[in-house]
């Protein structure tokens, strides 16, 4: 999987983290503060869109502030969840200890916000290991667009031929894709549902990242 890879690119939350429970806490407790109560189908609402995005989401919903102030509050309600009781998966930092050895460029690519990419990189200690991050509000289009991989191969000056994406989600997998790179997808509970449609979209497929280096992963392509 990785010979003649270049460049690494993680998405963060349900691949690199166990935490895709933790946003619908976040907003539960964000909507209780604006004596709202959380649509039943805001997680639908939320494909394709930026961290930025759903700020301006909460606030056609009712939220008082602006988009700056709405950020920042989920930020301080979301922020000790995610560096205290997201998990990193199973066999991540090895193999970004790996990418390190073999001199790979690695990088968190996520449609969360920066302050948590950031606080995500310090709190599990992976400093070390990931280059930078890169977020979908910093792009013009959130995936399943290419842009935020497109952004991080040219910071790289990396050909995108030459990246590997590792995704949780069928909009990050079409994004790594649209963007011209080999992607990895790997299980997570609650995109479960949406694995035989992953698996007909990606290159590889991984239940961790222990079988990426055990070379145990499933070739799709």
């Amino acid at each position: 999987m990785l010979d003649g890879i270049e460049a690494v690119f993680f998405d963060m939350d349900g691949t690199i983290l166990n935490s895709l429970m933790l946003p619908p806490m976040v907003d539960k407790k964000f909507f209780a503060a604006h004596g709202l109560e959380v649509p039943k189908d805001l997680t639908a609402k939320f494909y394709s869109m930026s961290f930025t995005q759903s700020m301006e989401l909460f606030q056609s919903l009712g939220c008082k502030g602006t988009v700056k102030e709405l950020y920042d509050q989920w930020i301080s309600l979301a922020h000790k969840l995610y560096t205290e009781d997201a998990e990193v998966k199973p066999g991540a930092v090895d193999l970004m200890k790996l990418l390190r050895e073999r001199n790979i460029k690695t990088a968190i690519c996520t449609s969360n916000a920066r302050e948590l990419g950031e606080a995500i990189v310090k709190s599990k200690n992976l400093s070390e290991y990931i280059d930078t991050v890169f977020t979908s509000c910093e792009v013009e289009k959130a995936k399943p667009a290419p842009d935020v991989y497109l952004k991080a191969a040219s910071y790289f000056n990396v050909d995108p031929a030459k990246c590997l994406v590792f995704e949780d989600s069928v909009s990050g997998i079409k994004s790594g894709l649209s963007a011209g790179m080999h992607v990895c997808a790997i299980y997570d509970t609650f995109s479960a549902k949406h694995d035989q449609e992953k698996r007909q979209l990606a290159h590889y497929y991984i239940q961790d990242f222990t079988h990426v280096l055990d070379g145990t992963y499933e070739k799709l392509k």
